[in-house]
């Protein structure tokens, strides 16, 4: 018995030893010391190199042993794109516990873009982290050829950008600073460490529906010159880029330039409108060819200093200039009550010309290592004139019919100022809290056969947020409060609203590709500053316009549930979806004075369910050969005291790519569906494009078919039910199997200095009427 209690003893004793030994560690990129998730540690016996405990580190780049005898060990960490990290470890008695902090160093191989074979997606709480592959590093032309590559973005063939599979616009950063497709273009390729996709965006990026930023090694002083053009061979279309960038020590300097030019000579419409005003019946049908185009100039130049262990100052300066034009003629029918339908001789001028500067100053300090506190001020001016003629007269006895000669001229003057503050608690947990106001002033004089209207209009707008976020074991939250407040005072007109805007995103990660994640969002939609405008403005014949400063702002609620699944083959995405605003603003016309007016109102609510279905298939397991295809069937509904009415529509996407070192081609087709547009019901646009170019060094080539086989059509129509029935069309010829041609040149001295920035805003909101 004695013998028996000695060897428990003696087990028991040589257990606790065992079990006191212990290693964790975090493993962090040396260059910025920010996590490297899912790289393997390896421990291994240095007596014979045999393996005796091996891990991944989760997302923020932990790892830990336990129970491990005492010895002498090797260790090594692995993480693609990264040199393989050795050291060696003793583990005793008096010392059975260790805790490190590993520091990995980039891989010269991965930086040409040569070692990495298979890209990498890891799925967080509201994003996707993409590594890219040395094949795709070696396919692009550019980074942003890489961006068109990911999951949930495709390829906009005629702007040269990305956008969402739904057409959405992306908001690019790159480490964290908005950027321009310009500056997207000119970032090296080779220094992409990785892509973070947020298709649920953090509070701070307040109404954007997807964000790409875009992270970067630091980069040499030197100098970028990126220049591009695409030019239609038949007709008036061009978008031309040029882009120049300067780095010594810690100032940057930019200067960029982008035109955009159309110039359109072959485009008809129709428009076909029926009502009953004052019990008798109304028809007009209008049928005209016009000249229309705009010319869009965007320069920018930038200034800033980075220290990128203390702070970073940048100003930005973008003088933008717009330039739009309209002509044309035609004929048409009108019937009035019981009179005979009567010809029309239709003519209409319109000219608008926008200057909208801005200034941008942001600043960022580093706290402490857990701190970080950024500023950012933007202060936009749109100045908007406006000159038109619209006339509508009988063909036999030139009578005239409708006239609307109308002189606007819009100043818009808005200032928006942020601030905020991030705190890391721990790899589970990290906290962003911030304040965000934004004030905007507009003066609006206008002229018609109405009189003179001097139109004042305030808006302001605060909102502040808490958010908190993180992972562990798979399970991942993001939590997010705040309030949004606002306040419009037009024309002696009040209106306040106080809104409460929590956002909450649960999820899993099953590992193996899929995950799953739940989002519930509140958030208020302020009225457009156009909508709060008491001008009147003419639509048709007996049919106006006006806006209604008493609007108040909506409440959108969402609840989405998605599914992901990623592998070599196959991306899959599938995300039911229910959504309903409270307060929706609504169009509707009213009966006044011998007229029907178009007029807004804030309705009972907009609501709309169904899903979005997205799957990428990659035959030979690389982005070499994709097929895209995107299918969103969602039944809408609009409901008011004027009009309740409910639309199923069927968005689609189909994309068919090919990427190799030197040539590349893609192919999209879109089949027109209807959704719900305000007042409208109206037809998305179609999409039948072949884009093929060809990279040689520093260049590359071009060629490019839009609307093969069928002018662009866009089609829309009041919402049946509404008292006034009308249906538009347009076709514009000239883009019918519009070939394109284009060059693009880059070059590099040195290699271009990034750098983090946290606040993005910005005022696009033009005051058109």
């Amino acid at each position: 018995m004695k013998k028996l209690l000695l060897l428990m003893a003696c087990i028991c004793q040589s257990y606790l030893c065992f079990a006191q030994n212990t290693m964790q560690g975090r493993v962090v990129d040396a260059q910025d010391g920010e996590a490297v998730p899912m790289a393997q540690v390896i421990l291994l016996s240095r007596e014979d190199s045999a393996r005796v405990f091996s891990t991944i580190c989760d997302f923020e780049g932990h790892y830990s042993f336990s129970y491990i005898p005492q010895g002498r060990y090797m260790f090594s960490i692995e993480a693609r794109g990264y040199e393989t990290l050795k050291d060696s470890l003793l583990l005793t008695q008096e010392n059975p516990g260790v805790t490190r902090v590993d520091k990995l160093t980039l891989a010269a191989q991965m930086l040409e873009g040569v070692t990495v074979t298979t890209s990498r997606t890891r799925q967080d709480v509201d994003k996707k982290v993409v590594t890219f592959s040395g094949p795709e590093l070696s396919a692009a032309y550019n980074s942003m050829d890489l961006l068109k590559t990911l999951p949930g973005i495709k390829a906009n063939v005629q702007t040269g950008g990305v956008s969402g599979m739904d057409g959405g616009e992306v908001l690019i950063l790159v480490n964290g600073i908005k950027a321009t497709d310009n500056e997207v273009e000119s970032l090296p390729k080779h220094k992409i460490k990785n892509v973070e996709i947020y298709d649920i965006p953090p509070a701070r990026y307040q109404d954007v529906a997807r964000v790409i930023n875009i992270k970067t090694a630091p980069l040499d002083d030197g100098f970028i010159v990126n220049m591009n053009g695409n030019t239609a061979v038949s007709t008036g279309f061009s978008n031309d880029n040029a882009y120049f960038a300067w780095n010594k020590g810690r100032n940057k300097f930019t200067a960029a330039y982008q035109l955009n030019v159309r110039n359109y000579k072959d485009r008809e419409y129709s428009h076909d409108y029926t009502y009953n005003l004052g019990g008798e019946d109304y028809r007009l049908y209008e049928y005209e060819k016009s000249h229309f185009g705009y010319t869009d100039h965007n320069p920018s130049l930038k200034y800033s200093y980075v220290d990128f262990d203390k702070a970073v100052v940048e100003i930005t300066a973008k003088p933008n200039y717009l330039h739009y034009f309209n002509g044309a003629s035609g004929d048409g029918t009108y019937v009035a009550g019981a009179e005979g339908s009567r010809p029309l001789d239709i003519e209409s001028r319109s000219v608008e010309n926008t200057f909208s500067p801005v200034i941008d100053a942001y600043y960022w300090q580093r706290l402490s290592k857990n701190d970080e506190l950024s500023l950012n001020a933007v202060g936009t001016l749109y100045d908007v004139k406006q000159t038109g003629v619209d006339s509508e007269a009988f063909s036999d006895d030139g009578t005239p019919v409708y006239y609307d000669d109308r002189d606007l001229h819009n100043d818009k003057y808005s200032i928006i100022g942020e601030v905020a503050y991030t705190h890391q608690f721990a790899s589970w947990a990290r906290w962003n809290t911030g304040y965000r106001t934004q004030a905007a002033f507009l003066h609006s004089k206008a002229d018609n056969e109405f009189g003179h209207f001097d139109y004042h209009s305030r808006f302001l707008n605060h909102s502040a947020y808490t958010e908190f976020s993180g992972g562990w074991k798979g399970m991942l939250y993001r939590v997010s409060l705040g309030l949004a407040q606002t306040y419009n005072k037009s024309d002696g007109v009040k209106v306040k609203n106080l809104s409460f805007t929590p956002r909450v995103v649960f999820g899993y990660n099953f590992g193996h590709g899929q995950s799953v994640r739940l989002q519930y969002s509140s958030q208020p939609i302020a009225p457009d500053i156009n909508d709060l405008s008491s001008n009147i403005s003419n639509v048709t014949v007996n049919i106006l316009s006006v806006g209604n400063p008493e609007l108040e702002s909506a409440l959108k609620q969402t609840v989405y549930l998605m599914y992901n699944l990623e592998s070599k083959y196959v991306e899959l995405s599938l995300v039911p979806k229910f959504s309903k605003t409270k307060r929706a603003i609504i169009d509707y016309f009213e009966e006044e004075e011998g007229s029907f007016w178009l007029k807004r109102v804030n309705g009972n609510y907009y609501r709309y369910y169904g899903a979005e279905v997205e799957m990428n298939i990659m035959p030979l397991g690389n982005k070499t050969l994709e097929l895209q295809c995107w299918l969103a069937p969602l039944r809408q509904t609009v409901c008011s005291d004027q009009i309740n009415y409910s639309l199923t529509s069927w968005e689609n996407y189909v994309g068919l790519s090919y990427n190799g070192k030197a040539f590349s081609a893609s192919y999209e087709l879109s089949i027109p569906a209807y959704s719900i547009s305000g007042a409208y019901c109206s037809k998305s646009e179609p999409a039948s494009n072949l884009d093929i170019s060809y990279k040689w060094k520093n260049w590359r080539f071009s060629a490019s078919a839009y609307w093969i086989g069928k002018a662009c059509h866009y089609k829309y129509k009041l919402i049946p039910g509404m008292a006034v029935a009308s249906t538009n069309h347009t076709w514009i010829y000239n883009n019918q199997n519009m070939v394109v041609l284009g060059v693009a040149w880059h070059f590099m001295s040195g290699k271009d200095k990034q750098y983090n920035r946290n606040l993005n805003n910005g005022d696009y909101a033009s005051p058109t009427k």
